[in-house]
């Protein structure tokens, strides 16, 4: 017995309403002939204006009017199919202007085509860069700070050490005296430390059931116009992993300087292939650029604080203090896994990150 066809699912005008309305960002929808025929909830609240005082308005109303001619352009190609990334000034409608970045497609409604345009506030890009920049120099304080109070620490300790061996042999009081302030001098020197070491340690883990590749697409999404400028071909290859208990920030933290470092190792372009797996407990992430490789000589040093391949220590123009890998170091040492790398001089370098998946447990609370 044949089934009977199901009839295709029909959207109507409030399910599409809702779907646009539920993207993150700002969405314009314009017909061949420049008229606004909807707008979404996010666009609406950027420009200020309600929705029906946008629909059937010309997109000319929300640019600055020294741009139309350049408004003209983009449309005609738009139209023509092909898909385009443009900088624009939007003027709001209490006169405020706001730098965007406009991302087209062109779509086919009933047979009319109509030019989508998912739009990125680039106030919104630059503070959320500035704060990355800011939590990167943070970042780095933080580990100068510890990494000084560490060697304290061990100057402490052998001073410490053979001021009381001193002191239970010295027979002259006043020697013993004094071996017994710099004891005390010692004491206070080590309390003043570990405070300092209580400053310096990062901020605990705020773990949230993530997922991981998300974590990197979202790096790589940041860096997008760096690598492009570059002209470094970026290639993904990333299996299906399972939500894992991470802190976002700082993991997103690591592939962001590993992305950075892959960056500044190819300055006349290259690839960077980014693929993740899973290989039995584990995530594993590798991140693999095409630049010129690391020195045996570093390379065994590589994540200890200070060791770097930029900057005035190691005679380059990039700017670098040595700080970037042994923050990642620490940061994914925090979540249980482990981070190395593999190098040849001349041929590239490849990082290897392994943070262990989630047990059966977490898995069922995470849910499908």
């Amino acid at each position: 017995m044949s089934e009977t066809p199901k009839e295709p699912l029909k959207l109507d005008i409030a399910m599409v309403r809702a779907v646009l309305d539920g993207v993150a960002g700002s969405i314009l929808v314009g017909d061949r002939n420049g008229i606004l025929v909807d707008v979404n909830r996010r666009a609406c609240e950027m420009l200020g204006y309600a929705h029906d005082e946008l629909v059937g308005q010309p997109a000319s109303i929300v640019h600055v009017p020294s741009e139309l001619p350049l408004l003209e352009q983009s449309y005609a190609l738009g139209l023509r199919g092909e898909p385009y990334s443009i900088h624009y000034t939007f003027l709001s409608k209490d006169g405020r202007e706001i730098p965007v970045e406009l991302r087209c497609t062109l779509i086919e409604a009933a047979g009319e085509p109509l030019l989508v345009a998912l739009v990125l506030d680039s106030t919104e890009r630059e503070a959320m860069l500035r704060d990355i920049v800011k939590k990167e120099r943070a970042l780095a304080v933080s580990t100068i700070a510890e990494g000084v109070a560490h060697e304290f620490n061990n100057l402490l300790a052998r001073i410490l050490a053979c001021a009381e061996e001193g002191s239970e042999h010295a027979l002259d009081l006043t020697v013993r005296k004094d071996l017994s302030r710099i004891i005390e001098a010692s004491e206070e020197a080590g309390r003043i430390a570990e405070k300092l070491l209580a400053y310096a340690r990062r901020r605990p883990l705020e773990k949230s059931l993530v997922s991981l590749t998300a974590i990197i697409e979202h790096a790589l999404q940041i860096m997008e116009d760096d690598l492009a400028a570059t002209k470094i071909a970026v290639l993904r290859d990333f299996e299906p992993l399972p939500a894992m208990m991470l802190d976002s920030g700082q993991i997103g933290q690591v592939f962001m300087n590993l992305i950075a470092n892959a960056r500044d190792a190819m300055p006349g372009g290259g690839a960077l292939h980014v693929s993740a797996r899973r290989v039995g407990g584990e995530a594993v992430v590798y991140v693999t650029d095409t630049g010129p490789g690391i020195p045996p000589e570093i390379l065994a040093d590589l994540f200890k604080p200070f060791v770097t391949t930029k900057g005035a220590r190691a005679h380059s123009s990039v700017p670098g203090m040595g700080l970037g890998l042994s923050a990642c170091d620490g940061i994914i040492a925090s979540h249980g896994g482990s981070i190395a790398v593999d190098s040849v001089v001349g041929r590239g370098t490849t990082f290897v990150i392994r943070l262990p998946l989630p047990d059966d447990a977490t898995k069922e609370k995470a849910g499908p």
